[in-house]
C-alpha cells in the first residue's frame, strides 16, 4: 500500500492517549450527599493506579477509531501497475546502436553499454521504446510492441542482457539507412489506448559518428520535423590511426615474366600524434621480406611502391598507430586465365596480308590472360570441337552448311560471335546465324578512302575510347567495305558509320547471344585498322563485351554481395567455403547465387574440380575515424533535439509521477471506505460505553 500524504501517519501517535488514560487514574462520575455526613470532615476522593486494564474492547475501539482517522488523511492506494491517466503524454524513442567495424576500437564498446543503461534508466513506464543496431544493415533488437509486453520491472535488465551479447561487426557504417529505418519504425507504431498522446519522438544515436559513415540517402530523404535526433557520441582516447590500401596494378596486360612493384596508399588521421609507421608483407617465416618505414603527416596520404609479395596469398600490414583493427590488407595474387579463340578462315597465319597474322600478334600471353588462337578452315566440321571451352569465335569466311547449325546453337546459348566481312557473301552467314530472311550486301571501293564517323561512344565496345585523347579515329583509312541494307536488319544497333553514312560496325541479338559485325576487314587490303593504335584496345573491348575477358574485381569488401561465376554451378550445386577463422560453411547455389563475407581475410570456395580464392577487406571508409559534428548532420536536414528541451529532467519526471499517483488514488478512493469504518467504530464505541455506564460499580464514600 502507498500513501499520497504519508505525513499524516504522525497522527497515529494519538492512539496512545486512551491507553494512558486507562492506565493512570480512575475517578467517580456521580456523587450523592447524605445529611448524616454533614458533620464529618470532607476529604478528596483518592485516585488509584490501575494494575490492569478494564474494558479491553472499549479501549480497542477508541484506538481503532484514531488509527483509521489518521489513515484516511494519508489518502492511501494500492501499489498495482499505474493506470495511465486520461490525456497523459508519453515519449516514443528509438535507440540506434552502432555496431560497425570502427566500433571495434579499444575502449568504445564499454562506453556503448554504459550509455544504453543510462538511456534505459530515463525511460518512463508508459514510454514506447524500440532498440535497433546497425552497420551495413539495420536490425531490430526489440520493437515497440515487444517492449510493451515486457514486465516493466524487467525491461531494463532484459535489454541490457541482449546488448551485452552483441559485439561489433566488420561491416561499414550506413548511417543513412539506419536513420530511415528508425523513422519508419516510429511512423508505423500504433497506440491502442486513445487516452494517450505523444509528447516527443526521439532517435537516440549511440555511435562514434566517424567521418566515414555513409549519409548519401539523406540528400533525397525528407526528415520529419517532429522526430528529433539525440546524439550520444562515443569517443576514443587515442587518435592516431593509419590505414592502407593496395592499389590496382597499372599494367595488367604486361608479360608474365615482368615483375612489377605494387603501389600502396597509406593514410593518416587528421588528429594523429604520430607520423612514422612500418609497412611490410606478413609472409610465412621461411620467406624473408623487408620492412619499409613510411612518413605520413597527419591528415595526409602517400603512395609508395613495394616489391610484390613472394607468396600467392598476400597480406600487407602496417604498425605504429593506436588502432590495429584496420592495419591489415588482404590481396590475392593475379590468376592467369586461358582464353580459347577459334578463327574460321582459310589463311596462312604467317602472311602479313592476312587478318589471322595480326590477330595472333595482338594477343600475346600476359600476366592475367593466356590467349590460345586456333585457326580452322571454314569448311572443316566443328563436330569434334568442344565449344563449351571456347570463349570467342571469329568468322572471316563463309561457313560450311553443317557448321551453321553448330554455331547458331553456340550463339543462342549466350555466347558472342564476331563476323568480319571480307566478302559480301558473308551476308548469308549473318542471315543463317540471326534467322534473318534476307540481307543485301555489296562491296564498295571509295575513290580515295573512307573514314569512320558518328561513333557511338556510349556503346560498351567503344566506351573505352570516350575520351578526347583516344576517341579520334580519323587517321584510320578504309580502302573498301561491304555496304549492308539496314532495312533488312531492323534490330541492329550501329556503333559506327563511314563518312558517307554507310554502317561500319554494328551489333545485333540472336537468342541469348550477340553478333558483332565489322563490314571491313582489319588487314591491309581492306584498311589500316590492324596497323593503328586502336586495333588492340578495340579487340580487347570486343572480347570484354562478349564476356570472354572479364576484369575480375580487384578488391572485395566485408558485407558486399558478389556473384559467383556461372560455370561453378555446372560443377557442383553445393560449395564448401573455408573462412578466415578456419571454420567451414556450405553454400547452396540452389538457394542463393551470391556470396557475402562477414569478416576480413582469405576465403576459399571449393567446388568439385576447381577452387576460387577471394581476398576480403573492411571498407576503407571505416578507417576515417575523425568524428563528425552535429552541425554536419543538420546540413542533411536532420532535426536535432532543441537545446531548451532536453531529455525529461528530474523535476518533470517527479511532477508526472505525482500526477500518476494522484490519478491512481482518485480511481481507488480508499479514504471513503476508511471513513466509513471509522464511523462504525465510533458508533460501536458509543453503544458499548453507554452500556458499561449503567453497570453498578463500587465507589469509596460515594454512591453511584
Amino acid at each position: 500500500m502507498n500513501f499520497l500524504y504519508p505525513i499524516f501517519l504522525i497522527g497515529a501517535v494519538a492512539v496512545g492517549v486512551p491507553i494512558i488514560l486507562h492506565m493512570i487514574r480512575r475517578h467517580t462520575h456521580k456523587q450523592q450527599l447524605f445529611s448524616s455526613l454533614m458533620f464529618l470532615k470532607e476529604s478528596k476522593p483518592r485516585y488509584q493506579k490501575r494494575s490492569k486494564i478494564e474494558h479491553w474492547l472499549l479501549l480497542l475501539l477508541r484506538c481503532l477509531a484514531l488509527l483509521l482517522l489518521a489513515l484516511a488523511f494519508t489518502r492511501p492506494f494500492f501499489g498495482k501497475p499505474l493506470q495511465t491517466m486520461p490525456g497523459a503524454a508519453i515519449n516514443r524513442k528509438v535507440i540506434l546502436i552502432d555496431t560497425s567495424a570502427s566500433m571495434r576500437r579499444e575502449g568504445l564498446w564499454p562506453q556503448v553499454l554504459s550509455r544504453v543503461n543510462s538511456v534505459l534508466h530515463d525511460v518512463e513506464i508508459d514510454d514506447r521504446l524500440c532498440v535497433m543496431t546497425f552497420d551495413r544493415q539495420p536490425r531490430t533488437l526489440i520493437d515497440f510492441e515487444s517492449w510493451r509486453r515486457l514486465e516493466p520491472t524487467q525491461r531494463a535488465n532484459i535489454i541490457s542482457d541482449q546488448v551485452n551479447d552483441i559485439t561489433p561487426t566488420w561491416n561499414p557504417t550506413y548511417l543513412d539507412q539506419a536513420f530511415i529505418a528508425a523513422i519508419r519504425m516510429i511512423e508505423e507504431d500504433e497506440i491502442d489506448n486513445q487516452d494517450l498522446s505523444i509528447e516527443s519522438q526521439q532517435i537516440i544515436l549511440i555511435s562514434d559518428l566517424q567521418q566515414g559513415a555513409r549519409l548519401d540517402l539523406l540528400h533525397t530523404f525528407q526528415w520529419p520535423q517532429e522526430i528529433h535526433l539525440v546524439t550520444e557520441k562515443i569517443t576514443a582516447e587515442s587518435t592516431t590511426n593509419a590505414s592502407l590500401t593496395l592499389l590496382a596494378e597499372q599494367n595488367i596486360y604486361s608479360s608474365p615474366e615482368e615483375k612489377t612493384q605494387r603501389r600502396v596508399r597509406i593514410t593518416n588521421s587528421p588528429d594523429a600524434v604520430r607520423e612514422r609507421f612500418v609497412l611490410n608483407w606478413n609472409s610465412p617465416p621461411e620467406l624473408e621480406t623487408n620492412s619499409m618505414e613510411v612518413y605520413v603527416p597527419p591528415g595526409q596520404s602517400v603512395v609508395v611502391n613495394i616489391p610484390p609479395a613472394p607468396a600467392s596469398l598476400q597480406q600487407l600490414q602496417i604498425t605504429g598507430d593506436d588502432h590495429p583493427f584496420d592495419n591489415q590488407h588482404f590481396a590475392s595474387a593475379p590468376v592467369r586465365h586461358q582464353l580459347n579463340i577459334i578463327y574460321l578462315g582459310d589463311e596462312n597465319i604467317e602472311d602479313p596480308d592476312n587478318m589471322s597474322f595480326y590477330l595472333q600478334k595482338a594477343m600475346p600471353p600476359t600476366r592475367l590472360l593466356d590467349p590460345q588462337v586456333r585457326i580452322l578452315p571454314p569448311t572443316e566440321s566443328l563436330e569434334n570441337v568442344d565449344l563449351n571451352t571456347v570463349g570467342f569465335v571469329i568468322v572471316a569466311e563463309e561457313l560450311a552448311p553443317e557448321n551453321m547449325d553448330i554455331l547458331k546453337r553456340y550463339l543462342q546459348s549466350g555466347k558472342t560471335i564476331l563476323v568480319v566481312m571480307k566478302t559480301p557473301e558473308l551476308a548469308n552467314t549473318i542471315c543463317a546465324l540471326t534467322g534473318q530472311k534476307q540481307l543485301a550486301a555489296e562491296e564498295v571501293m571509295p575513290d580515295n578512302y573512307a573514314m569512320l564517323s558518328e561513333l557511338d561512344l556510349n556503346h560498351p565496345v567503344l566506351k573505352p575510347f570516350d575520351d578526347p585523347r583516344y576517341g579520334d579515329f580519323t587517321q584510320i583509312h578504309f580502302w573498301k567495305y561491304r555496304r549492308l541494307n539496314l532495312e533488312d536488319l531492323p534490330d541492329a544497333h550501329v556503333m559506327a558509320r563511314f563518312d558517307n553514312g554507310a554502317p561500319a560496325w554494328l551489333t545485333m541479338s540472336a537468342g541469348a547471344g550477340r553478333l558483332v559485325v565489322l563490314t571491313s576487314g582489319w588487314h591491309p587490303t581492306d584498311s589500316q585498322l590492324a596497323r593503328s593504335t586502336k586495333f588492340v584496345p578495340l579487340l580487347y573491348s570486343i572480347l570484354e563485351f562478349a564476356g570472354a575477358v572479364r576484369n575480375r574485381q580487384f578488391q572485395y569488401f566485408v558485407g558486399e554481395r558478389f556473384q559467383l561465376p556461372p560455370w561453378i554451378k555446372d560443377e557442383s550445386s553445393k560449395l564448401l567455403v573455408h573462412r578466415p577463422d578456419n571454420s567451414n560453411t556450405t553454400l547452396d547455389l540452389n538457394q542463393e547465387s551470391y556470396f557475402q563475407p562477414d569478416m576480413p581475410g582469405f576465403y576459399t570456395i571449393e567446388a568439385a574440380q576447381n577452387k576460387l580464392l577471394y581476398a576480403v577487406n573492411i571498407s576503407a571508409q571505416e578507417s576515417q575515424i575523425t568524428p563528425m559534428t552535429v552541425e554536419e548532420l543538420e546540413t542533411f536536414g536532420v532535426s536535432l533535439q532543441p537545446q531548451h528541451s532536453p531529455l525529461p529532467d528530474l523535476t518533470q519526471q517527479a511532477r508526472r509521477e505525482k500526477a500518476n499517483r494522484q490519478a491512481l488514488e482518485s480511481q481507488q478512493k480508499l479514504w471513503r471506505w476508511i471513513l466509513l469504518a471509522t464511523t462504525l467504530a465510533l458508533l460501536l464505541e458509543t453503544v458499548l460505553a453507554g452500556w458499561l455506564s449503567k453497570t453498578p460499580t463500587e465507589a469509596q464514600g460515594v454512591t453511584k
